[in-house]
């Protein structure tokens, strides 16, 4: 299937973009390199691809909630990419300062922490009854995790807007425009007669569930004693999955990625990773349900069980 796999945990900041490759051999998975993305992260993507067949994967929203497709009347989400793509400067991109400035053509709210700034604003202006309904089916709470953060807020810890930006800008829509398959938007996950570039959105928190490791007290993903205890198990899981680690990687694993506060962004890019080489094993189903509004609008989380959802 795919030859070669790489993972980014996303920040709108680039010197906080970590990034995991795993190459295939005859022996199964060699996970090569975990450090900070180059800059010119498209270039370097699409360059790997252009002999072999690349899976890249991102922790960043891709896709549009139905509920907001339905309103500006978009045609698709790949579509839209496009139009995008030609404009300068798309006023989508602009983060609305005041809830006066939200509009189905400028979604994203608020642009700074400030006070009043309430969660209303957003979903009163996309005229929603509840912050839920800006919710992708995808970003609903499961087994696994909590309810992700909707897209187009962008306020708090957990926010995910300001990073779709910056990643639909420097890489999705650059890639795209090569020739780059979107998945699931492009078809099912397959690489057997595409070699080039597979893009696709991937949730650490999600596959946390998979090699079943579970955050609990003071610290949490935070704390490197905590990511340290699932050492073993981890290695336990890539035995299972024919997975080696190049001597850099396997130091970083063994030291929990870490003391300094960057620890917990490389223990998610390499979970991500994890996960990925999973489904390219067969051992886990891509998992985009055959629903009209995630296939053409939404989008899938990778791996993730449509029945594993609270909204299923």
């Amino acid at each position: 299937m795919f030859d070669a796999i790489f993972h980014a945990d996303w920040s709108v900041s680039k010197s906080k973009r970590w990034l995991t490759k795993a190459e295939r051999n005859q022996s199964g998975w060699e996970i090569s390199s975990l450090a900070i993305a180059p800059c010119q992260l498209a270039d370097v993507l699409l360059g790997e691809a252009r002999h072999s067949r690349v899976l890249a994967g991102f922790d960043f929203p891709i896709g549009v909630p139905a509920k907001w497709a339905d309103k500006v009347k978009l045609g698709s989400f790949r579509s839209f990419l496009d139009q995008l793509a030609q404009a300068p400067d798309p006023v989508f991109f602009k983060v609305a300062g005041s809830r006066q400035e939200i509009s189905p053509e400028r979604p994203f709210y608020p642009a700074k922490a400030i006070s009043g700034v309430k969660q209303e604003h957003l979903y009163a202006a996309h005229g929603l009854k509840a912050f839920e309904e800006l919710r992708r089916q995808c970003e609903a709470r499961t087994k696994h995790r909590q309810a992700a953060c909707p897209l187009f807020w962008t306020l708090g810890a957990n926010q995910v807007g300001k990073g779709a930006i910056s990643g639909w800008r420097e890489v999705v829509i650059p890639c795209v425009n090569e020739g780059a398959r979107l998945w699931p938007f492009d078809g099912e996950l397959s690489a057997e007669s595409f070699n080039g570039l597979t893009i696709a959105e991937t949730y650490p928190a999600e596959i946390y569930g998979w090699i079943d490791i579970k955050f609990q007290g003071k610290g949490g993903k935070k704390s490197q004693e905590k990511r340290s205890e699932f050492v073993p198990q981890i290695r336990a899981w890539m035995e299972k999955q024919n997975i080696r680690l190049s001597p850099d990687v396997a130091a970083q694993l063994q030291n929990g990625f870490g003391a300094a506060a960057d620890g917990e962004d490389r223990f998610d890019a390499f979970c991500g990773a994890c996960g990925m080489i999973e489904i390219a094993n067969g051992c886990r189903a891509a998992g985009a349900p055959h629903d009209p509004d995630i296939r053409n609008f939404e989008g899938w989380i990778l791996g993730q069980k449509a029945e594993d959802s609270s909204s299923h």
